[in-house]
């Protein structure tokens, strides 16, 4: 045998005996040395059933793999069979290069034990005694044609709040081939997956070119049945919403491509499907319902953050709004107001913006049910029919969306929004039409005091909305018009109506948003209807609405901590109405607390206020007009700024030929008589300026007679008949000038108790002091109540002619009123002064006699004067002749000797009061007989002192007939 052939058998043999022993040793040691490395390193046990060795293929399988939990017989991993076969190339390429693995009934338990361990952390723990590794070349390797048949997954989280547990079953994963040779990198694989996950099937097909200067990767991902509540429910944080239904389904595109001179992109296309979706909060209120949404992506580019998608449609959506009674709404429970976000997760302000896409978006057939138990009586709605199409809906600056809203809101209700709009910035130019909205659907939100509810009423309106984003506002306007139409406003407590009417037409509605300014071209009120009632209470019904008694508390949340103050110096708004029309209006009153019901009509109530603005320098134009009972004017002119602050007004009110009969409730309860006839006039002049009111309430009274009196406890004591009797003229007229002024920032003042002030002041003078009344009424200026006479005389002064042609002019004046005439007498002055009359009397008698004797009795007049000279002489004749011839007497004692002899008792006083009064009568029916009926002597105490003046005289006393 020659060396050479020697040389060469001993290769084979040695190749033979190396292949021997590879085939014997390297089974052999695989399950030597890994069962006692993980003896030794770890607490687990390794079971190996067997391994084979193929020295030819360089292929080791090894089958019935079993490694155990720490200190546990459980199986953490356990397969039936593994194959790996290595490539030859191994050692010319100085990697590891692996041409097949294959791993058969692959079983892995996973679990995480708390939220940073696994049940495999003993593995990734790290040796502190090791020293950390040297940086070097990285690792080559290739590994091919890697099969995954029939593999199963296990995970349980137990750190979560309640236990999770997902599935893999079916698990079935080929990859061609993975590595870092570059002489691999330029070769596609086309990579495969199929599993079930919990029950729902996953397939994934797909190529990849990795681990070069660029990375190229697609996926086909297919998911079927996907349970949605199942992973929501597996949620490791507690979430205030439960998912109690939903499927996935999904055909996903994925491309990642990656290099050294771009930025990476991850695409992300195809199609997904969510079906049945049931989403309700903690204590299982509804939130969200979705039968079926279907959305198809055209591309993604995540890393771009801008997503495109050709369409979008949901269908048969159940949207629930729900406020419990505390007035938290459902959908605020689910952020915490408090929780902040972390600031290691807050954006980055550089960070690319969001950008969307949706070629179409659609609701179709949507609905929304609204749950208020906040409101002031529940409030409960469905509004179905909701169909939503938005045409190029993106976030992209230069694109704008095109939108079609429609909803019934009700059976005959509708409401529909159409236009154009750009979210990026803020821009809208849309139409909003609104068809017969049901206002008593918001009589809930009414406010809690308000003891009304609409019983009928809609709305229809036709506006368009423009929306633009300025710098630092946004800047809208509104245009258009609305109607409310067939509204009937009642009383909750008795049912009763307070407001109707046929329509209320806003015409020519322009308003901006920035500055804020609203302007109405005209607003048409039509057959409206006002209701006053007085209940048997007296209590108003439009008061009684307006502050309903015991309103119960309302729920509504605390508001929230007031946000800033507005700007300084920012406009208010400016609203401006050029022209408010009422037509063919009605205001029905009716007073149910009279013993005797009360009830009244104003018809025809028309006109119109022009120029209505809210600047406090412009005054808006009123003409008004009514019929009460269709019978009674009303009309009403001037100026009225209603809508500025402070109130400005400068009114005009002429209410004229107002029968009075009907108002017989009202004086028998209040003034205790009946209304025979009468009517009323009103010429009313108010004008508010600076919070300050002047008003000035010209009244007529035409033919005013109380009838029959009427039993009432709330009528007055004060003489109201005297006081009707004093005010009317001799044409049956009663003239009153009311002029009323105040302060309106004054709570305690009211125009209408002004006035009843001065009324009920004017009965109370009629009382007290009739003639001072009358001198203010008639207007002669001075108090005719009393006429003085001298001391023991009857006899009228020249003084007196003034006042009694006074009397008779007021007597004429007033033909109601009867003058009563009492006579009163100074028992010491008219004593005194009847005894010097009588005196006198008997001083003339002697001087009458004198001149007889002499023979010049013919030419003396029946009182003759009698003059100083004579006076002594006939004071003589006199005293001799009643006191007889006696020694000289001086004057003085003769007068006072004289004066005692004169007897004067309470007769002659009474009669000169008599006399006195006599001559009062007399002289006034001297100067006109026509008032001698209204003239009656009034026996009194004569002696009764005056309130005033002298205690001679007469007084006068004013009654009605």
């Amino acid at each position: 045998m020659t060396r050479t052939k020697k040389i060469s058998f001993g290769t084979v043999a040695l190749i033979l005996l190396l292949m021997l022993a590879s085939y014997l040793l390297v089974p052999w040691q695989v399950k030597k040395q890994g069962i006692h490395w993980m003896a030794t390193h770890t607490d687990r046990t390794l079971q190996i059933t067997d391994a084979s060795f193929n020295p030819l293929t360089l292929t080791l399988r090894v089958e019935g793999v079993n490694l155990s939990e720490p200190n546990s017989v459980e199986p953490f991993v356990r397969l039936t069979s593994l194959v790996l076969s290595l490539s030859s190339r191994s050692l010319i390429d100085r990697a590891l290069v692996l041409d097949r693995i294959e791993v058969d009934d692959l079983f892995v338990n996973l679990e995480q034990t708390s939220p940073s361990t696994f049940n495999f952390t003993d593995f990734t723990a790290s040796d502190k005694n090791s020293p950390p590794p040297e940086a070097d070349q990285p690792f080559h390797f290739s590994l091919n044609n890697i099969v995954i048949r029939n593999g199963s997954i296990d995970f349980t989280d137990h750190s979560a709040q309640k236990k999770t547990t997902h599935t893999v079953r079916e698990l079935n994963l080929q990859i061609p081939s993975i590595g870092n040779i570059p002489a691999l990198t330029e070769t596609y694989v086309t990579p495969q997956l199929s599993l079930m996950l919990n029950g729902s099937e996953i397939h994934a097909e797909g190529q990849t070119k990795p681990f070069h200067r660029s990375i190229e990767t697609s996926l086909v991902l297919s998911l079927d049945q996907i349970d949605v509540a199942f992973y929501a429910n597996q949620f490791p944080l507690p979430v205030p919403i439960d998912v109690t239904s939903g499927m996935l389904d999904a055909e996903i595109d994925l491309a990642y491509r990656v290099s050294s001179d771009a930025q990476p992109k991850l695409l992300v296309g195809g199609e997904l499907a969510l079906t049945d979706l049931d989403i309700r909060s903690a204590d299982n209120t509804p939130l969200l319902q979705l039968p079926s949404m279907v959305i198809d992506l055209d591309w993604a580019d995540l890393f771009q953050r801008d997503i495109n998608l050709l369409s979008a449609e949901i269908d048969s959506p159940q949207f629930y709004l729900n406020r419990d009674e505390k007035g938290i709404w459902a959908h605020q429970s689910l952020v915490s107001p408090t929780a902040e976000a972390p600031h290691a997760n807050a954006p980055d302000d550089e960070s690319q913006p969001l950008l969307f896409r949706i070629g179409q978006f659609k609701v179709i057939d949507g609905s929304l049910h609204v749950s208020d138990h906040a409101a002031n009586g529940e409030f409960r709605h469905e509004i179905n029919a909701i169909n939503l199409t938005v045409d190029n809906l993106s976030s992209h600056p230069d694109d704008k969306s095109t939108l079609s809203l429609t909803i019934d809101t009700s059976v005959d209700s509708h409401l529909a929004v159409r236009g154009d709009a750009q979210l990026a910035l803020v821009s809208a130019d849309l139409g909003v039409e609104i068809t017969d909205l049901p206002l008593p659907l918001f009589n809930p939100y009414l406010p809690a005091n308000i003891s009304a509810a609409l019983k009928s009423g809609n709305v229809t309106s036709a506006l368009t909305l423009a929306l633009t984003q300025q710098p630092d506002t946004i800047q809208g306007e509104i245009s258009g018009q609305i109607r409310i139409a067939d509204l009937h406003l009642q009383e909750t407590q008795t049912a009763s109506t307070l407001l109707t009417w046929a329509a209320m037409d806003i015409d020519g509605i322009n308003a901006t948003l920035s500055p804020p300014v609203l302007h109405i071209n005209q607003v048409t009120l039509s057959d409206a209807l006002v209701n006053i009632l007085l209940d048997t209470q007296g209590r108003l019904n439009m008061a009684t609405a307006a502050t309903a008694s015991q309103a119960p508390e309302q729920n509504t949340p605390e508001p929230a901590e007031a946000s800033a103050s507005p700007a300084e110096g920012a406009s208010a708004p400016e609203l401006h109405i050029e022209k408010f029309s009422l037509q063919n209006g009605t205001i029905r009153f009716n007073d149910q607390h009279l013993p005797q019901p009360f009830s009244t009509d104003m018809y025809q109530v028309n006109g119109q206020i022009s120029g209505l603005h809210s600047d406090p320098e412009r005054q808006a134009t009123v003409e008004l007009s009514g019929q009460l009972e269709n019978h009674s004017p009303l009309t009403i002119r001037g100026t009225v700024n209603p809508l500025s602050t402070p109130l400005s007004t400068d009114l005009k009110i002429h209410f004229a030929d107002i029968d009075l009969v009907p108002l017989s409730p009202y004086s028998g309860t209040h003034l205790g008589y009946a209304v025979d006839k009468g009517k009323l006039h009103l010429d009313l002049s108010y004008r508010i300026a600076e919070q300050k009111i002047a008003g000035q309430n010209d009244i007529l009274l035409d033919q005013f007679t109380f009838g029959d009196a009427v039993a009432s406890d709330q009528a007055t004591a004060l003489p109201v008949r005297l006081g009707v009797a004093l005010l009317k003229d001799q044409n049956g007229e009663i003239h009153l000038d009311v002029p009323v002024s105040g302060d309106l920032t004054d709570p305690n003042f009211t125009v209408s108790g002004a006035i009843f002030k001065i009324l009920r002041n004017l009965l109370v003078k009629a009382a007290a002091s009739p003639f001072s009344l009358l001198a203010s009424v008639i207007g002669n200026g001075e108090d005719l109540a009393h006429l003085s006479f001298e001391s023991g005389h009857d006899k009228l002064s020249p003084g007196n002619d003034g006042h009694l042609d006074k009397l008779v002019t007021i007597l004429k004046k007033r033909p109601g009123l009867t003058l009563e005439i009492s006579a009163f007498v100074d028992r010491e002055k008219d004593t005194a002064g009847l005894r010097n009359a009588q005196l006198q009397t008997q001083l003339r008698a002697a001087k009458t006699q004198q001149l007889a004797a002499r023979g010049a009795a013919a030419n003396t007049p029946d009182t003759p004067e009698i003059d100083e000279e004579e006076y002594p002489q006939l004071l003589k004749t006199v005293y001799n002749d009643l006191v007889g011839q006696q020694q000289p007497v001086p004057e003085s004692d003769m007068e006072k000797l004289l004066l005692a002899r004169i007897a004067i008792g309470d007769s002659e006083l009474a009669d000169l009061a008599k006399q006195r009064a006599l001559q009062v009568r007399d002289a006034l029916v001297a100067r006109d007989d026509s008032i001698k009926g209204q003239l009656f002597l009034k026996p009194s105490d004569i002696y009764q002192p005056p309130s005033e003046g002298g205690a001679a005289r007469v007084e006068f006393g004013i009654s009605s007939k």
